[in-house]
């Protein structure tokens, strides 16, 4: 009795072994499957980082490319604005010489409206071969004087008529007075220019004299 119970208990501890040997085995290949598909995951992964890893060295060239190009973007911006300022600086200094140039004509056109220089009788005198040859009148009194631009309205002013003497060398005023009554209408007035260093000082003191301070 002893010998079958013994056997039975060892059948019983023989089926038990077994059936967790199946569990066992069954667990095994459970991890295997596991493992399987780790593995795959795993490659998969490894797959996926690589082209994560090209996706981001192909932007890092990219940025690198862009910051170069916006680099050179900077310096050209920078240059034009530098020769945009330039231009701005010579458009005003074109203005301001237009302006001077514009108020220096103004001056002038004022300056023949206010004054008889162009007059007929002084131009026929003036013109070539009006005189005798060797006493033609060596201009006006208007020629000799310099007179920066805001005081030549006060010059013409004071002057007036002065401006039209005709100024001859010594002996030429009766050349001209000849001519007003022998063919050239209207009047004039003569003024001797003395010769020698004298008349060249006199005239050269005319045109000190005419130069306002600032």
């Amino acid at each position: 009795m002893n010998l079958l119970t013994l056997a039975g208990n060892a059948r019983n501890h023989t089926a038990q072994g077994e059936e967790s040997l199946a569990a066992l085995e069954r667990e095994a290949e459970r991890l295997e499957s596991e493992l399987g598909q780790a593995r795959k995951e795993q490659e998969t992964l490894g797959v996926q980082s690589g082209e994560a890893r090209s996706k981001f060295e192909t932007a890092a060239e990219a940025l690198k490319r862009l910051e170069g190009e916006i680099a050179a973007l900077r310096e050209t911006l920078q240059a034009r604005r530098t020769e945009e300022n330039a231009q701005r600086t010579r458009a005003n200094e074109l203005r301001s010489e237009q302006a001077t140039v514009t108020g220096r004509r103004e001056s002038l056109e004022a300056l023949i409206r206010n004054h008889g220089y162009s007059s007929d009788t002084v131009r026929r005198l003036l013109k070539p071969g009006a005189f005798a040859p060797g006493s033609a009148p060596v201009g006006t009194l208007a020629d000799f004087l310099e007179v920066s631009g805001e005081h030549e309205a006060v010059v013409d002013e004071f002057l007036r008529e002065e401006l039209n003497y005709v100024v001859v060398q010594a002996g030429a005023a009766e050349e001209g007075v000849r001519l007003l009554k022998s063919g050239v209408d209207g009047r004039a007035t003569f003024l001797i220019h003395p010769a020698g260093p004298a008349g060249a000082s006199f005239f050269q003191r005319a045109r000190i004299q005419f130069k306002f301070p600032a």
